[in-house]
């Protein structure tokens, strides 16, 4: 069995494969993207810079009009290390927006 980690919150930079928005996406849509920098632990990297990570679309609304604000709201679901594909949670996080 793997080792289980838990970071304390504390934001990563992520680059998507594709583009990722409120007007295309929809709820339970996935992404690929690569992680920006390392996740360290005690000293010690767990997830190297560069790792693909796959997510979900949790929630997106395009504003359509300007009084209703655009949001988007993403989760990630796995990680990939060494060539090896691992479960991972995180909390969603998201924008909201007007035009």
């Amino acid at each position: 069995m793997a080792p289980a980690y838990s970071t304390p919150a504390h934001d990563y930079t992520l680059q998507p494969r594709a583009l990722i928005s409120s007007k295309a996406s929809h709820a339970g849509d996935s992404f690929a993207a690569s992680l920006s920098q390392a996740v360290v632990k005690d000293g010690k990297t767990i997830i190297p810079e560069g790792a693909h990570v796959t997510g979900r679309v949790v929630d997106a609304k395009d504003s359509g009009r300007l009084h209703v604000p655009a949001r988007l709201n993403v989760a990630l679901s796995s990680v990939e290390v060494d060539g090896k594909s691992y479960d991972i949670e995180t909390n969603a996080i998201g924008k909201s927006a007007v035009h």
